[in-house]
């Protein structure tokens, strides 16, 4: 009780810069690009409004924009066209099989319009109102989902594209976005956990972080590498981990050879959908940009695979503790977006408990979803995994101990601050389950006694 009383701190930033310059000028390498916005106020707080946090669509401009990349494919060789299936080192198979319902046709039909044109002005009202919230930390993404009927990803992605700039400053195609982006969240699977929802919840919170992380304003393209990679980070998951894939030896196992394979599947079936043409709102880039983008999102949703976790975290700190964490460095800055990612991905258990329950329950249900397929194909069940044997409470405790807890407190030391409200808020949450574990014991005590005097 006394810890549910308790505020959370708001952070306190470092008094040293993280600007590797004074100078709006500065720029180290390709991946660097000049400031996108100021911060109001050293808080993570509101969004200042400065009208719709909706890009504007420009018809014209992009309709002839599609017009002329397809009548540059028709004058490229073959090889080289968007979409040909000789345009990947990988069998035209495989090919076709990531870029299975990749098409805006199937998501919107013909006469279909965008999510912000359909829903009700009031509900477009309420949407307004909590998209001003997007730089904050508990941001309710879950009511936002339920309110939009599914388009959180869609409305988030296109709120942090207009606040931080990225449409103007990357000659983006506004109309391009929009259809990227539903197409993205149409094929996020309807799993329980890896969802569009938990999409939207990840890059919101990324967004949020990277205010603390590179404050220098500096970074403008590293972070839109971060913001995509996050909006694609669980792209047509299929709601088991890893190891699954790889004893059940499912088709992703066997293309990517054991090895990351979800995470593998997300980048080539999202930059297969961003190959097609309606949806390619990056066409304007330049070609070494663009290369350099697709280099830093395959090593951000890379990062993501829990298999990698202790030997990121372990550079990190090594980096840290000895001096050797230099945004000037552009080995330094990529594995400080990774750290960001990776908080971001297991955010909800660092948010109040209204906005982390849910998510506990979600990830539950497909822990249990998956032991429940493990033990219908004759596959050793999953630890923590097992419908008939649910310990939530240890499960939880652990993961908060070895996971959450070490990955946390490397980002705030980075940070340079003793209290944040992701320290607070995880404090709070473990707590709770320290608590439920008690319960939990005793009744498998209870238990346990129970079956002992059966047997008497």
């Amino acid at each position: 009780q006394q810890i549910q009383q308790q505020q959370p701190p708001q952070f306190k930033l470092r008094t040293t810069s993280l600007t590797k310059t004074e100078s709006d000028n500065a720029t180290s390498g390709p991946i660097m690009a000049k400031p996108a916005l100021k911060r109001g106020s050293s808080e993570l707080g509101t969004l200042t409004r400065t009208g719709s946090s909706m890009p504007k669509l420009n018809d014209s401009d992009d309709e002839d924009d599609i017009k002329k990349s397809k009548k540059d494919d028709k004058n490229k060789p073959k090889h080289a066209t968007s979409g040909s299936s000789n345009s990947t080192d990988i069998s035209g198979k495989t090919w076709n099989m990531m870029k299975t319902g990749q098409r805006l046709s199937r998501v919107m039909g013909e006469n279909a319009v965008y999510p912000e044109q359909s829903l009700p002005k009031d509900v477009m009202n309420r949407v307004e109102n909590l998209l001003q919230k997007i730089d904050g930390w508990n941001f309710p993404v879950i009511e936002l989902d339920e309110i939009t009927k599914g388009n959180s990803l869609y409305f988030v992605a296109l709120a942090i594209f207009q606040r931080r700039g990225f449409i103007e400053k990357f000659q983006l195609s506004p109309r391009r976005l929009r259809n990227f982006l539903l197409v993205v969240q149409s094929n996020y699977r309807p799993n329980p956990y890896h969802n569009s929802t938990h999409a939207a919840d990840v890059t919101q919170t990324n967004h949020a972080l990277l205010y603390e992380a590179l404050d220098s304003e500096d970074y403008s393209f590293v972070i839109f590498c971060s913001v995509f990679a996050c909006i694609i980070h669980d792209y047509e998951h299929t709601g088991v981990n890893n190891d699954f894939l790889v004893r059940s030896r499912d088709p992703r196992a066997l293309v990517f050879n054991d090895r990351s394979c979800q995470e593998n599947h997300h980048l080539a079936a999202a930059f297969a959908c961003l190959s097609e043409d309606e949806n390619n709102f990056v066409h304007a880039m330049s070609p070494e940009r663009k290369k350099d983008m697709r280099k830093i999102v395959i090593d951000l949703v890379l990062a993501t695979d829990m298999s990698q976790h202790n030997a990121i975290l372990s550079s990190f700190r090594l980096k840290l503790s000895s001096g050797a964490l230099k945004l000037e460095d552009e080995d330094s800055l990529l594995m400080i977006l990774k750290m960001g990612i990776k908080c971001a991905d297991i955010s909800h258990t660092s948010k109040e408990d209204f906005l982390h329950a849910p998510w506990t329950e979600r990830i539950t249900n497909e822990f249990l979803n998956q032991g429940d397929l493990e033990r219908e194909l004759g596959l050793t069940v999953s630890p923590f995994m097992d419908r008939r044997n649910l310990l939530l409470a240890k499960s939880q405790l652990g993961f908060f101990q070895f996971i959450v807890e070490p990955l946390f407190e490397a980002w705030a030391k980075y940070l340079e601050v003793e209290e944040a409200p992701f320290l607070f808020h995880i404090k709070q949450n473990k707590e709770k389950y320290k608590a439920m574990r008690i319960i939990e014991e005793q009744k498998v005590a209870e238990a346990t006694s129970a079956g002992q005097t059966d047997k008497k």
